[in-house]
């Protein structure tokens, strides 16, 4: 009984959540301006407050580094192998390779991450989004934007990845790697920021759950393309996510919550960072479903993890 509540606590407030931003669609209690609104406090305060408070407070040593590393390689190898999916199961469109790499880490991942072990563990999957953002932003937003720019210089690659997020997470791991985290930590001035940076941080599950549910539309989807596309996705990141979990076994061994990170990394859905390049009509439709039924999968993933965990 005391397991199937663990179980309940943790599932039931994002199913909640889901499904308050899908009425909130509905029901136009919130504009799309609105969620966008919520979006950047998101991408500017709180998600920021939570990636620093995550990584000056972490443990971190020159062998965390190798988490990112192999996340920055897969990342990699699923795009190239995208490319070769997308022919084998006849996706017209060219978000398709797309659509079958990179993971979804700061509008859903830290979320349920932290719901289920908290946020002084979140940087085991933070470490894993870092490489898998390392290809996404200066590597595939880059392509993507060459399909309607003639041209895009270093500065606009440098300016993709100059985000708030970005930064509190390179200063958190400066921090930490310098041991001055540990010293802010031990004096009373350590208690105000956490203090701060936790208040801060602490409606970014609720928000982004809520983001989530509002986008989960299903209007207007070539269903056909929309399912290949998933179950393309579900071969790709199913068969890298068995290795990558081996290989964290290797690298990390006795530290289960690398393996919970690489679980969680690889059962996430595309980023979401995509929807600013769809291509209006069609082609947004589908991307845009493919998104959508890909995070009603994680969620299943999510529940079934939380059930194996607690």
């Amino acid at each position: 009984m005391t397991g199937t509540v663990s179980v309940l606590s943790v599932i039931l407030p994002v199913i909640v959540m889901i499904a308050l931003g899908m009425l909130a669609r509905k029901k136009h209690l919130i504009s799309q301006k609105g969620i966008d609104d919520i979006k950047s406090i998101l991408m500017n305060i709180c998600i920021p407050a939570l990636m620093f408070r995550t990584f000056y407070a972490a443990d971190l040593t020159s062998k965390s580094a190798l988490a990112v590393i192999l996340m920055f390689a897969v990342t990699l190898a699923t795009f190239a192998i995208g490319r070769l999916f997308r022919k084998l199961f006849r996706i017209r469109y060219e978000m398709g390779s797309y659509l079958c790499t990179s993971i979804e880490g700061g509008m859903l991942g830290y979320a349920l991450f932290t719901l289920l072990f908290g946020q002084e563990n979140l940087y085991h999957f933070a470490l894993l989004d870092l490489g898998n953002a390392l290809v996404l932003f200066p590597i595939l937003m880059t392509r993507l934007r060459l399909r309607t720019e003639n041209h895009v210089s270093g500065k606009d690659v440098a300016r993709s990845m100059a985000t708030p997020v970005n930064f509190a997470i390179a200063a958190g791991i400066l921090i930490s790697v310098t041991g001055l985290g540990g010293v802010i930590q031990s004096t009373g001035s350590g208690a105000v920021l956490d203090a701060v940076l936790n208040f801060a941080g602490g409606p970014t599950g609720a928000l982004i759950l809520i983001v989530v549910g509002y986008g989960l539309a299903f209007d207007q989807v070539p269903w056909p393309e929309t399912i290949r596309t998933v179950i393309a996705r579900l071969i790709i990141y199913g068969a890298f996510g068995v290795l990558v979990v081996r290989i964290v076994r290797v690298l990390f061994p006795g530290d289960v919550m690398y393996l919970y990170g690489a679980v969680m990394a690889f059962i996430m859905p595309p980023s979401f960072a995509y929807t600013v390049y769809f291509r209006e009509g069609e082609e947004s439709a589908y991307a845009g479903a493919v998104l959508a039924v890909y995070t009603i999968f994680t969620i299943i993933g999510f529940c079934l993890v939380a059930a194996s965990a607690l």
